[in-house]
């Protein structure tokens, strides 16, 4: 945790205190890199430590991995430390955009926000409230609820490594709970960027009743409250395979990612996903894997099962469970 409160920048390092998380940690300065391990890959998360040390921490860790001959691909990479990875020979692919809210920006006035205004107007007619807390045994029973009722409405299991699981054990995250009356109806939980006073939205579920409007308001009080916290940003999370045309080089894999992004919202709502957050957001920044030697099949799967560590067997398992209910 003292290295992650100095230099926690982007909305994925705080994630490096999942579980399964392996750590490569250097012996002459401070910092680490989080990672797993599937199909000879090593799978990271960008490095945790000073500006001045990135570089260094990303050569050493490359020196790690072919020493043990594992290929290498780190997640979601920024911009900034993309150039980095490229100095050190690793080839960058364009994956998304994430989603950013700047709460000195953020309002609920004006024409693009009537939508909101109109959930957010709905939810409090249905008596919907907002309290931020942290949840005592009858609130954390109530979300672990909602998160199943949640789950019934996804295409696959929970997903890992790049999200948070529902936890109560780490410090300095926020929770924000919608209820009806007593009952849960929907939660948000933010995650704190330390080095940028910024907080990431790591999980929000609702109920499949929850009325109308319900997140609409969960979030725009949430953001009010943070704002009042003096919160920089709101980082809304990853948004795959979004804003392709800034897909620079790379013709063939652009068309198959736009494909994914349109098609597959039965497997991963990125479509979806991407249209509620723009519902609020006030800018965006560009997302890539940094990977090494080559983009392969292989580095493709364990990409996959970082994120799905049950593999395509607990997939279709878990689908074919969900249509026999």
């Amino acid at each position: 945790m003292e290295y992650l409160r100095k230099y926690c920048r982007t909305s994925a390092s705080y994630l490096t205190l999942n579980k399964d998380i392996k750590y490569f940690i250097p012996d002459s300065f401070d910092g680490y890199i989080g990672y797993v391990e599937y199909a000879n890959t090593v799978v990271a998360l960008e490095p945790v430590c000073s500006d001045a040390h990135v570089s260094e921490i990303i050569h050493g860790f490359k020196s790690f991995c072919i020493k043990n001959k594992k290929q290498i691909c780190f997640f979601g990479c920024t911009e900034e430390t993309r150039e980095i990875f490229e100095t050190e020979k690793f080839k960058t692919l364009y994956i998304g955009s994430e989603s950013f809210v700047s709460l000195d920006k953020f309002t609920t006035a004006g024409g693009r926000m009537a939508s909101v205004r109109r959930g957010i107007n709905h939810a409090r007619h249905a008596n919907i409230r907002v309290k931020e807390c942290f949840p005592d045994d009858k609130v954390k029973e109530e979300m672990y609820a909602v998160t199943k009722d949640w789950l019934k409405t996804r295409a696959m299991q929970e997903l890992t490594f790049m999200v948070g699981n529902l936890s109560f054990d780490l410090p300095d995250k926020k929770y924000f709970i919608a209820f009806n009356d007593e009952n849960v109806k929907a939660f948000a939980v933010y995650n704190p960027i330390y080095a940028r006073k910024s907080y990431y939205l790591d999980l929000n579920r609702r109920r499949r009743n929850a009325p109308n409007g319900t997140m609409e308001l969960l979030f725009s009080e949430s953001f009010k409250r943070l704002k009042q916290d003096e919160v920089d940003r709101i980082y809304l999370g990853l948004s795959p395979f979004s804003n392709m045309q800034n897909m620079e080089n790379h013709f063939f894999l652009s068309k198959i990612m736009r494909f994914l992004y349109e098609h597959f919202d039965f497997f991963y709502p990125a479509k979806s996903e991407y249209f509620f957050k723009q519902k609020f957001s006030t800018g965006s920044e560009k997302r890539y894997i940094c990977y090494y030697p080559k983009l392969s099949l292989r580095m493709i799967y364990a990409i996959f099962l970082a994120f799905c560590p049950g593999g395509l067997k607990k997939m279709v398992f878990y689908k074919l469970k969900r249509r026999r209910k």
